[in-house]
């Protein structure tokens, strides 16, 4: 059951910082839903199309596979994947703070230098 509650706990700090950094990009008028959208020859919109709804299906299978308990491995290797995952999103989330919130003023600065 624990890891179960850590599990959650990593997914909604990931997505919350995912959906944070789109909608703080929305309102800076950039666009990140590029997926099977634009003028592109059909066949690269469509395989575009598979893509995003593989993504957008993989937040199930994760969500499913909490739910259920699935796991076939021992508590020392949900450990780790569970560090691994922290670490993960944690500088994901760093990165994302860094540019969003830091780095936007500072980035436009040091990109209208001439080097």
């Amino acid at each position: 059951m624990i890891f179960q509650i850590l599990a959650v706990i990593i997914l909604l700090i990931f997505y919350t910082t995912y959906i944070g950094k789109m909608i703080t990009q929305s309102r800076k008028a950039i666009k990140t839903d590029q997926l099977g959208k634009g003028n592109k020859p059909q066949d690269v919109i469509m395989i575009e199309l598979i893509i995003k709804i593989s993504t957008y299906s993989i937040i199930l299978c994760q969500v499913m596979n909490i739910y259920l308990n699935i796991t076939l491995f021992s508590t020392s290797v949900r450990v780790i994947g569970f560090v691994v995952s922290l670490i993960g999103t944690v500088i994901f989330a760093i990165s994302v703070w860094q540019c969003v919130i830091i780095g936007g003023p500072e980035f436009q600065k040091v990109k209208k230098q001439k080097w």
